[in-house]
């Protein structure tokens, strides 16, 4: 930073997951860095232990975050004369609830055609990690009310345009260039040292929280047998595996002094923080602000 700014007002920027290194970097004050800019706050700075952010909690998160979108739509005009007296949120939930009891009826076995971490999941995980991919999009999220009314409806007609939707649907997770330039090792690594539940909550815990909502995209409740060989954790969530026997050290870091540490921001550096109620990456949930709020220790923050 000294070598690329003009060494003063320099303000610095952080999105999504950058917010983690921005909490480090808060915490080693630069005198050229007149402020701060947390956008989609993926940390909570001095959180207790039932408030903080963990990636391990993603089912319930984005649970929220879907029940937000679909009470939004509620307010729609366009969508309310299509669901009647029966609410988009609850035709879903019907619909969810149809796909367990006859996962053999017509358009339970379409929606199985989409493309989920495993693959060959039930029709109703299915239908929540279809929906969970359009809620991350911000465009294709628009498609969610006629994705629900026609699952519903599932008429002839409705068989055939959501036979080529789930073809698109399921474009989405197609690999894209940029992956190329991203490390998987390095995220997770980062992932299960500073954002994971340790101990980890148990296989049945972490299908539950995914299983209680009604929009997920399932990216993280699958992924405790990849923790538990990461970590070598010992613990009888860790047990149910034994993928941590391997006579190496784990691919895992120890927390330090400034994990979770309340940041002590400088007298005239600012700190603004933005967060959208629409991001399941970055759950806007109630009182997160406020946590992260009263951890920096700032006059000039909003």
């Amino acid at each position: 930073m000294t070598k690329h700014t003009n060494g003063a007002s320099t303000f610095v920027v952080s999105g999504s997951y950058g917010s983690v290194l921005m909490e480090r970097f808060m915490n080693s004050p630069l005198p050229m860095v007149s402020g701060y800019v947390l956008d989609s706050i993926a940390t909570a700075l001095g959180a207790p232990a039932d408030e903080f952010l963990y990636l391990s909690n993603w089912g319930r998160y984005f649970g929220e975050v879907g029940d937000n979108f679909l009470a939004l739509r509620k307010k729609d005009h366009s969508v309310r004369i299509h669901f009647g007296s029966t609410s988009l949120r609850d035709t879903l939930q019907n619909v969810i609830e149809q796909f367990e009891k006859e996962p053999n009826s017509t358009c339970a076995k379409l929606i199985s055609n989409v493309k989920t971490i495993r693959g060959g999941d039930p029709p109703a995980v299915a239908l929540r990690v279809g929906h969970g991919a359009l809620l991350m999009d911000m465009y294709q999220r628009r498609f969610i009310s006629a994705f629900v009314y026609r699952l519903n409806r599932c008429e002839p007609d409705d068989v055939d345009v959501l036979t080529l939707f789930i073809k698109s649907l399921n474009a989405l997770s197609d690999p894209i260039p940029e992956d190329a330039y991203a490390s998987a090792l390095l995220y997770y690594l980062i992932v299960y040292s500073e954002m994971w539940e340790n101990p980890t909550p148990d296989q049945a815990q972490m299908t539950t929280r995914f299983m209680n909502s009604r929009i997920s995209n399932g990216q993280t409740y699958l992924l405790n047998s990849q923790y538990c060989a990461f970590s070598k954790a010992k613990s009888s969530s860790c047990d149910e595996f034994g993928v941590g026997r391997y006579d190496a050290n784990g691919i895992i870091y120890e927390h330090d002094q400034y994990w979770n540490k309340t940041a002590s921001i400088p007298k005239n550096t600012s700190v603004l923080l933005f967060s959208g109620g629409l991001d399941p990456q970055t759950p806007s949930y109630e009182g997160l602000l406020k946590i992260v709020l009263k951890s920096i220790e700032s006059t000039l923050k909003e």
